[in-house]
């Protein structure tokens, strides 16, 4: 084959396999990750996958001999792909220890290894897809058409994937995907080789399809699940879901009659035997569950338990007298722990006659009903494990629309007068620092002052209770708390041993921060809580970010406070693994970028500024991700289960794009008129997103599924075909212009993957800060940058 035919030839086929291996080990690796160490790491996953396509073109730029994928494709597509299933084997087996970085020299070493061995497959996907890109950037709409489009297909399949087969497993399907890529290269230059290639992908095929083959993975000394706290004892059942791996122990000790379920590693929440009879529920009258259903004063009607996990909180529903219950659980492997593979250990609660047990997403769920319910009881239902769309495998922004200022209000709105909303979570020290219930009491605060209530205190009732830290109950009614709703939350609190009443209305309570934002006047309350080391003011829609309890400074390790237990350990980590992330990008970025192209392979051409095409590509890489991860997770709240948020809308997103791309074809020549309507649709698009989509959520959500998927299609569909528009473009001008493009197109693929990381980085960081209306208005001003460049590149 000639040099002509090989450049002329088209690897759309092979651009949309790695595309598809791409997204799918990033999947993977951020559950893989969140099981091994803890959530907010999966950041580094998507760091590290996106600083692969980087990388990959500052390689080809450096070496545009590189640009030949003809050559390279074959056998680097199979040794990418055998390569990644072996640091996966190194990956599950390395055991490291985030939380001694200082006490043990080398764990840090053993993080940066991890690092290393994950990056190993995203690396060769990235010199693969650049080397097809600079080849031949004549064909980038197409190209490009077809990366989206894996890409697409990959998101879709991901989930599944997980599901079906483990994260392990996942990993050797895109592994697989990788390695079938170098077949119809290698084959037509070198058809004795291809074997390889074949063997590699049917290796790989069949580690997927035995996930026992795999070596099993050791997370943090810290986590329940590592074998040291096992003492040698297999688990009963495991599995794998989008939201967070489940393992199912015996409970250590005496407690025979508890099963525990480990949600990423960690002790989640728990299986209590019942023999069905309703005098085995008899110590739930000594037990904090107790109080939500006995302050009522009276037997309770119909139910809603949001994060019915192991049916626990149900079982104490059915002891004080509730008439119906409804169960709302997010993951469906623990949905299918109480209904079918510990049915009997339970007594079949999820078929008795009162309960109904529903695999959902709790507020989605919710704002289907129209109540009144009696209780509504949240239970933990988020945790520091990561349950939220990025979990799926996008960005993990560690978000929950479920304790939310809107969301307090909508529960509110569906009680009946006399009816408790109960929030029960643990902290670590309420004596010492109460972040989770000052947080949640504020935003209840907000919510009933939103309804019109003069004295938010008298609507509000909080007790904790010790057992391993503090669980801390409270209780929000639409109607004051008195009499002898008062007086039976009074008595169910000294019922329950080590349960103190922390605020009760018409009850003198210590000074203290609680009694401060229940007591302190509105202006006086804001000046208070901006006094506080830990931000725990009201969080909204916006930027429902309840555990992001750090301050600016926490992204740079500034405000950190020492104190006892893992919630003063937590407190801070991700944000600083956010900036660590940043940081690593920035210097990566440099040392690829700008020292290579400054020492060993000069600016081609004088026809095209330099920093032109920097400053467009890396526009285009931090806005697009701008726009990305904040319209997943605004849309979110639209489509209720997370796994949906991501599949849905990025599919939606990549594939409008590549339909963009694909249509760039005929606007080559046509930049300046093109430009102002590009102008218009970005504007117009970040302002429905930031303003109109607050409007649609409460709408559509009572909709059916499949009603608010085309909501969320159409809505997502316009501006993933107006950015698609917009790389295309930019790398045909650099052709027009440029006699040998190959390694500036490398350069400008690089310049965009690497400011996709910081894109993406710097999303987290100011939606934590300043919420998503800000994020989108940044990634509207980014694009519009982006055009002003674009129109320099085509003149």
């Amino acid at each position: 084959m000639s040099d002509d035919q090989r450049r002329s030839r088209s690897y759309d086929p092979e651009v949309f396999l790695l595309a598809f291996a791409g997204l799918v080990l990033e999947i993977a690796y951020t559950r893989i990750v969140s099981f091994k160490l803890f959530y907010y790491h999966t950041y580094l996953v998507i760091g590290l996958a996106m600083l692969g396509m980087g990388f990959g073109g500052a390689v080809v730029a450096v070496a545009p001999r590189l640009a030949a994928p003809a050559r390279i494709m074959g056998p680097v597509a199979t040794l990418g792909a055998l390569g990644t299933a072996a640091a996966y084997a190194l990956v599950a087996r390395i055991e490291l220890s985030v939380l001694d970085f200082a006490s043990n020299p080398a764990s840090p070493f053993a993080l940066v290894a991890v690092c290393a061995l994950v990056f190993v497959g995203f690396g060769a996907i990235g010199v693969l897809l650049s080397s097809v890109f600079a080849a031949a950037p004549e064909r980038m709409p197409r190209a490009y058409l077809a990366d989206l489009g894996g890409a697409a297909l990959g998101c879709a399949a991901a989930a599944p994937c997980v599901s079906l087969l483990g994260a392990p497993a996942t990993v050797m399907v895109g592994a697989a995907a990788m390695a079938a890529a170098g077949i119809r290269p290698w084959w037509a230059v070198a058809p004795a080789r291809a074997v390889a290639a074949v063997v590699a992908t049917g290796a790989l095929g069949v580690l997927a399809a035995r996930p026992a083959l795999l070596p099993a993975i050791v997370p943090d000394p810290v986590k329940t699940m590592h074998p040291k706290h096992l003492a040698g004892a297999p688990p009963l059942f495991s599995a794998w879901s989008p939201v967070f791996r489940i393992d199912v122990t015996p409970s250590v000790g005496e407690h025979s009659d508890v099963l525990v379920i480990h949600h990423d590693g960690l002790w989640g929440s728990t299986l209590h035997r019942w023999d069905g009879a309703p005098a085995s529920l008899a110590p739930f009258d000594h037990d904090e569950r107790a109080l939500p259903f006995r302050a009522l004063a009276r037997p309770p009607g119909a139910v809603v338990v949001i994060g019915a996990a192991g049916g626990h909180e149900i079982l104490a529903a059915l002891r004080f007298g509730s008439a119906h219950v409804d169960g709302v659980e997010l993951n469906p492997a623990t949905v299918d722990l109480v209904r079918r593979r510990f049915a009997d250990f339970v007594g079949h609660v999820a078929e008795h006659p009162a309960v109904r047990l529903v695999n959902d997403e709790g507020r989605s769920w919710l704002s289907r009903q129209s109540g009144p319910f009696d209780v509504v009881y949240f239970v933990a239902p988020d945790s520091y494990a990561a349950m939220n769309s990025a979990t799926s495998g996008a960005f993990v922004l560690s978000e929950s629309y479920l304790y939310t200022v809107e969301m307090i209000g909508e529960t509110l709105a569906r009680l009946a007068p006399d009816g408790f909303l109960a929030m029960q979570f643990g902290e670590d020290d309420f004596d010492a620092q109460p972040n989770r219930t000052l947080r949640y009491v504020t935003s209840a605060r907000a919510a009933l002052r939103r309804r019109g209530v003069a004295d938010p205190g008298a609507h509000i009732a909080v007790a904790t209770t010790r057992s391993l830290g503090d669980v801390s109950t409270i209780l929000v009614s639409p109607t004051p708390i008195a009499g002898a709703r008062a007086r039976a939350f009074a008595a169910a609190a000294a019922d329950v041993p080590n349960t103190r009443v922390r605020w009760l209305p018409g009850e003198p309570a210590p000074p203290g921060p609680l009694a401060a934002v229940l007591t302190l006047a509105d202006d006086a309350l804001g000046a208070w809580l901006a006094a506080r080391p830990f931000d725990v003011s009201p969080v909204r829609d916006d930027a429902p970010f309840f555990w992001h309890f750090g301050r600016a400074g926490s992204f740079f390790g500034l405000d950190r406070h020492a104190g006892p237990g893992i919630m003063w350990e937590a407190s801070g980590a991700g944000e600083r693994v956010l900036m660590a992330t940043l940081v690593a990008a920035i210097l990566f970025a440099a040392g690829s970028l700008a020292l290579p192209m400054a020492i060993a392979a000069p600016w081609p051409t004088a026809a095209i500024g330099r920093a032109t095409v920097a400053g467009y590509f890396a526009t285009l890489g931090v806005g697009f991700m701008l726009f990305e991860v904040a319209l997943i997770q605004k849309l979110a709240l639209v489509l209720g289960y997370p796994t949906y948020s991501l599949s849905v809308t990025l599919m939606a997103l990549l594939v409008a794009a590549g339909f963009g791309s694909l249509a760039s074809e005929r606007w080559t020549g046509a930049v300046d008129r093109l430009a102002p309507r590009l102008a218009l649709a970005v504007v117009a698009l970040a302002a429905l997103y930031a303003f109109g989509l607050d409007a649609i959520a409460p709408a559509v959500l009572p909709a059916p599924l499949s009603a608010r998927v085309v909501v969320a299609l159409a809505v997502t569909a316009p501006l993933g075909f107006v950015l698609g528009v917009f790389l295309p473009l930019g790398v045909s001008c650099i052709a027009r212009k440029v006699p040998d493009p190959a390694p500036v197109v490398a350069w400008a693929w690089a310049t965009n993957g690497f400011c996709s990381v910081i894109g993406s980085v710097a999303t987290a960081i100011l939606a934590m800060t300043f919420g998503f209306r800000v994020v989108l208005g940044l990634a509207a001003a980014t694009y519009l940058a982006a055009i002003v460049l674009l129109r320099r590149l085509a003149r």
